[in-house]
C-alpha cells in the first residue's frame, strides 16, 4: 500500500514528467499495467515497486532523443524519490508532431538513376534445368 506521502510524491513526479518537452505523454506499458493504484485514482505510467524502485513508462516526442528523455525524466524525479533508483522505459514514439515525412514525395535524382539503370538491365538468363 502506498502511503499518502508517497502518493503526493508520485503525483508530483507524474506532473513534472508530463511537462517534459521530450515526453509526449506517460504510458501504461504494453498491457496498461504500469500504474500506481491509489485510493480513488490511478497514476498511469508511474509505478513504485516493492523493492523501492520507481518505474516510469513514457511515449517519446518526435524529434527527441532517448538521452533527452532520460535527462528530462531524471530531472522530473529530482530528489523526490528516496532510493534514487529509477527505471525509464520508452514504449513508443509520438509521430503526431512530425513535420517532415519519412519518405520524399518525389524520388531524388540518385534514386531515379538507380531505378532507370535497374529497368534498363538485361534480364537474367533462365536457369538451366537438366533433363534426362
Amino acid at each position: 500500500m502506498t502511503s499518502p506521502a508517497d502518493a503526493s510524491v508520485l503525483r508530483r513526479i507524474a506532473e513534472r514528467v508530463d511537462g517534459a518537452t521530450s515526453v509526449a505523454r506517460r504510458s501504461g506499458g504494453i498491457a496498461g499495467t504500469v500504474s500506481s493504484y491509489l485510493p480513488g485514482e490511478r497514476i498511469l505510467g508511474v509505478r513504485a515497486t516493492a523493492d523501492g524502485r520507481l518505474d516510469i513508462h513514457v511515449v517519446m516526442s518526435w524529434g527527441s532523443t532517448v538521452d533527452e528523455v532520460e535527462h528530462d525524466v531524471i530531472a522530473a524525479v529530482g530528489t523526490d524519490w528516496p532510493t534514487g533508483t529509477v527505471d525509464i522505459t520508452v514504449d513508443d514514439i509520438d509521430f503526431a508532431d512530425a513535420s517532415t515525412p519519412h519518405l520524399p514525395a518525389e524520388p531524388s535524382d540518385a534514386q531515379r538513376s538507380f531505378v532507370d539503370a535497374a529497368a534498363a538491365a538485361e534480364p537474367s538468363p533462365a536457369a538451366h534445368v537438366p533433363t534426362m
